[in-house]
């Protein structure tokens, strides 16, 4: 009797085994033809918003034990206050991911890191935000914010792992507290300030510019000193936890790398806008004037040189040397759910470059998409919003097109400022043809999908093209009938509700709202 129990215990675990060998790939593999957008806290987040709240007293308690004086003291806490409040409203205005599969992955790697310290200042949230900027930060005293490119931009478990750290030193270093004092010394000498006023006055002097070059480069030199104490700090820390140091390289390298694919498509990335019946014409990557685009070699006050984050994280690349170990990197393979982790994050950088209206940030992230995914509907339908939008801004004014296009990318990466060098070159009518022979073509067009038939009946009628509208129309009632999208088709609300993917759900329906 027990040999059968057991055989029939061992059968269950085989056909678990099985199911989630069976389950797991198709998980992952639905990206490859959609995307659903990951929630987001909001106002009712009560909680979350207690346990922000709560972290900035416990940074109160530890201001007020610094033995500063109360002055510096009270300003010190009115700017955590102020941080506090923006954190709260980041939270409250849907910037902060309810992800159980991002935060998963963020939370198992602090956990392990936890585990292996003896740390004094535990993390007490982790927030993922989202974002089309690569960064990381903590507030003090237990929150940690990542944003959802940085977790895009990531290769491996230990190159999160030496981010996640970092962040950690900084808490365990009460690096929070220090700046918050220094920022606030800083103001009340008010020296920059009155040089400032001098400046624009026209009555700056030599000895005046000086000082602001120095109050700069010491501001500089203060934080380069944590980050440099974070980072040797935060190899400690991820090696005690078994993570391999050497990715800390890769992780600083993903960090600084926010504004390229992580392919480096380079040319490639507008193979989906060359299409046989309108040829992609290369005066549309042709750099504009140098004035919008060279670096400046030095400002009215300071060299920019001396205040890049670049030069400064080719230092701490070079400062890490010191502390890694002789051995050679491991051989580190991400899991499957890793990657699907990965490639989520990548989506979610999208969605927040559209909702930021940040459109060369957001048409980069989708042309990166496609290159992975070309099938998929969610990023198909993303560049035709990005295109059907910004054909409606420069339609009104050319002034509210540059307001989420910007001519001024002195500090943009490679990649990055080709594709605004490719929307600012596009006049009003190649941006209407191209958002239709882009949604017009069976490569991208999917009948199954209700956002298509709008954008694509959207897209004709801004361009003009009734008769093919009426016909996208007449084949929407064809396969899903008169439903609430058809009729808006019918009275011209879908102009706007086109554009709003977070109206609606997939089956046509209206998406709740809060």
């Amino acid at each position: 009797m027990r040999v059968g129990v057991a055989s029939v215990r061992w059968m269950r675990w085989i056909f678990l085994v099985l199911l989630l060998g069976s389950v797991m790939p198709v998980a992952y593999g639905q990206l490859a033809d959609n995307y659903a957008p990951r929630g987001t806290y909001d106002r009712t987040a009560t909680d979350l918003i207690t346990r922000i709240n709560n972290q900035a007293r416990r940074q109160y308690t530890v201001l007020e034990g610094s033995g500063k004086p109360p002055a510096i003291i009270k300003d010190a806490k009115a700017e955590m206050s102020k941080g506090t409040r923006m954190l709260v409203s980041l939270v409250e205005h849907h910037m902060v991911i309810l992800d159980d599969t991002l935060h998963r992955w963020v939370d198992d790697i602090v956990n392990t890191i936890v585990a292996a310290n003896a740390l004094k200042r535990k993390p007490q949230t982790v927030l993922v935000m989202k974002s089309t900027t690569c960064n990381a930060y903590s507030v003090g005293e237990g929150t940690i914010v990542v944003t959802t490119a940085l977790l895009a931009n990531m290769r491996t478990d230990s190159e999160l792992a030496f981010t996640l750290a970092h962040e950690m030193a900084h808490e365990e270093l009460e690096h929070a507290s220090q700046r918050l004092f220094y920022k606030v010394e800083q103001r009340r000498q008010q020296k920059s300030n009155k040089v400032i006023r001098q400046a624009a006055l026209g009555e700056v002097t030599t000895e005046a510019m000086d000082t602001l070059r120095s109050l700069a480069y010491a501001a500089q030199r203060y934080s380069r000193e944590h980050e440099m104490q974070a980072d040797s700090l935060g190899l400690i820390l991820m090696h005690r936890a078994g993570y391999d140091t050497w990715a800390s390289f890769g992780a600083l390298s993903a960090i600084d790398s926010g504004d390229y694919t992580k392919e480096r498509l380079g040319r490639r990335l507008f193979k989906p806008f060359e299409f046989a019946t309108y040829p992609f014409q290369e005066y549309w990557l042709s750099p504009p004037l140098t004035m919008y685009t060279r670096r400046p070699q030095d400002t009215y006050f300071f060299s920019v040189d001396s205040l890049q984050s670049h030069p400064d994280m080719l230092l701490r690349q070079k400062t890490l040397l010191e502390y890694l170990p002789s051995n050679a990197p491991q051989d580190e393979y991400p899991s499957p759910e890793v990657k699907h982790t990965i490639a989520l994050a990548a989506f979610a950088s999208l969605e927040a470059g559209y909702d930021f209206k940040r459109m060369d940030q957001a048409l980069l992230r989708a042309l990166e998409l496609k290159h992975r995914y070309p099938r998929n509907v969610f990023v198909t339908s993303s560049i035709a919003r990005i295109l059907i939008k910004l054909y409606r801004w420069k339609d009104y004014s050319e002034q509210l097109f540059r307001a989420h296009v910007p001519l001024y990318v002195a500090f943009y990466g490679e990649e990055l400022k080709s594709v605004n060098t490719f929307l600012n070159n596009l006049t009003l009518q190649e941006l209407g043809e191209l958002g239709f022979q882009f949604l017009n073509n069976k490569e991208n067009f999917n009948p199954a999908c209700r956002d298509h038939y709008i954008l694509l009946w959207h897209i004709c009628d801004q361009t003009c093209r009734y008769p093919v509208a009426a016909k996208v129309k007449e084949n929407y009632e064809k396969r899903f009938g008169r439903d609430l999208r058809y009729a808006e088709m019918k009275s011209g609300a879908a102009k706007i509700a086109a554009l709003e993917p977070s109206l609606f759900l997939p089956s046509g329906k209206p998406r709740p709202q809060h």
